[in-house]
């Protein structure tokens, strides 16, 4: 086994933290759709530096997996990438995102499978149901690249909040195995 049961009990802040975040900022992004796109693609690029460095910390606080730490680097890299390089094209950049989205989502449904017997049932289907909206928020911005920058940021929007509550909820669940 890569890491203990520690990893889904003993930090659940980190997973509250993030889904408040990401709430935020999926309010945000739907409150005022029309933010400029350089500011909004910094935005998300802030948004995947902080949730790596984040997923990081976690994975080496509780010995975690690899794919904790890839999904970590994975959202570091994006994060740079979007904020030094405003000026890629909408498409390249909306590209990077939808796959952002859909590798999160793998690598979320991969440390359920790898961790299924420690899991409690509640918390399973939590983390996959985080999983798979990010998987099928990844594919709409994946195979929809043109549809214009609004509606991605409207995509976007949508998809931070639903992961910022499932993730709170999840915090707040993992916090409750602990007591």
């Amino acid at each position: 086994m890569l890491f203990e049961q520690k990893v889904f009990t003993g930090s659940w802040s980190s997973l509250v933290w993030r889904g408040i975040i990401a709430i935020i900022i999926g309010l945000m992004i739907l409150a005022w759709p029309a933010i400029s796109v350089v500011a909004f693609l910094r935005l998300i690029g802030l948004v995947a530096i902080i949730g790596g460095i984040m997923v990081i910390i976690q994975a080496m606080r509780t010995k975690g997996g690899w794919p904790l730490i890839l999904e970590g680097i994975m959202s570091i890299i994006i994060g740079i990438l979007v904020i030094s390089m405003p000026g890629m094209s909408a498409l390249v950049i909306t590209l990077l995102i939808g796959f952002w989205m859909l590798f999160i989502g793998i690598f979320q449904i991969i440390n359920v499978i790898q961790f299924y017997r420690i899991l409690p049932n509640t918390g399973k289907w939590l983390i996959i149901l985080n999983g798979i909206v990010s998987i099928l928020f990844g594919i709409i911005v994946v195979s929809r690249p043109l549809l214009g920058v609004l509606l991605i940021v409207s995509y976007v929007g949508i998809y931070a909040l639903l992961f910022g509550v499932i993730s709170l909820f999840s915090g707040f669940y993992i916090h409750s195995l602990s007591k």
